[in-house]
């Protein structure tokens, strides 16, 4: 490779995996050797989908090794049909060492947005910052259903999901809003996530993308009082960093996505089918 290090070595897809133990005691310790002891790794990471098996893996690393991960990636827990990054309970018994809390963002595990039953129970993204490990969440786009193209026919959604995506889509162009720009926006638009990684398959694409990454406003830039859409929608999900890099149109759409009755994600989030 001719290089002298590699910037982050992840373990990717761990949930497929014949044995979690062998992760645990024999690949991640070895990952861990060749951050801290051989420097030929700067950092070591995590990819997958759920969510409960990253927990587990990094939580077990720790117990077991005092093995801590810098970052995790997740793809498709982020995005206008699915906030479970910051509103699904995880059991996560173990709680961080207090030296590693005293240096996070967050002082101690608590609930983001919803109010979970037990002590025990917390979002994935209050766990990650607990352990100061950084969140990287891909496929904003949720694997083409928040596309007009719409998604590849592996697609693993439901129907019903499906379905729901595309009632988006139609509310979108009722009101003159490009729907997957929306998407990105959104995706863009919450200051917890360290990052969020795009796929694109073009020059074109890429051009569009950073059109819409450059319409992102930081937190602490001084900007306009929000319209009643953004501040309903900021006291009902998992976004609370919005700012007005939203125009009027898009944050109605926003609101009326949102809409924890009538809204089109309404009844499978209510069910758990948000997911796949």
């Amino acid at each position: 490779m001719r290089c002298e290090y590699i910037d982050v070595l992840q373990l990717h897809d761990p949930e497929f995996s014949p044995s979690f133990e062998l992760l645990i005691n024999e690949t991640i310790p070895e990952m861990a050797r060749l951050r801290d002891e051989d420097g030929l790794v700067k950092a070591i990471g995590m990819t997958g989908y759920p969510l409960e098996v990253q927990a587990y893996l990094i939580d077990a690393a720790y117990k077991r090794h005092g093995i801590l991960f810098d970052t995790s990636l997740v793809y498709c827990h982020y995005n206008l049909h699915d906030q479970s990054l910051f509103k699904k309970a995880l059991k996560v018994p173990h709680m961080a060492p207090q030296e590693r809390i005293a240096s996070s963002s967050l002082k101690k595990l608590a609930p983001y947005d919803d109010t979970f039953n037990s002590d025990n129970y917390t979002s994935y993204a209050n766990f990650l910052e607990s352990m100061d490990t950084k969140l990287l969440a891909a496929a904003p786009l949720s694997m083409g259903l928040l596309t007009s193209d719409g998604p590849p026919s592996w697609h693993p959604a439901s129907n019903e999901l499906k379905i729901a995506c595309r009632h988006v889509e139609h509310i979108c162009a009722e009101h003159n809003v490009n729907f997957a720009a929306l998407a990105m926006l959104f995706a863009l638009n919450n200051d917890r996530v360290a990052c969020t990684v795009i796929g694109m398959k073009d020059r074109i694409q890429v051009d569009k993308a950073m059109e819409i990454a450059s319409r992102y406003i930081p937190r602490n830039t001084t900007v306009e009082e929000e319209s009643g859409y953004m501040k309903d929608f900021r006291s009902s999900s998992a976004v609370q960093s919005c700012q007005s890099m939203f125009l009027p149109d898009e944050l109605k759409v926003i609101g009326i996505i949102n809409g924890s009755k009538n809204g089109p994600f309404s009844d499978l989030t209510k069910q758990n089918m948000n997911e796949w």
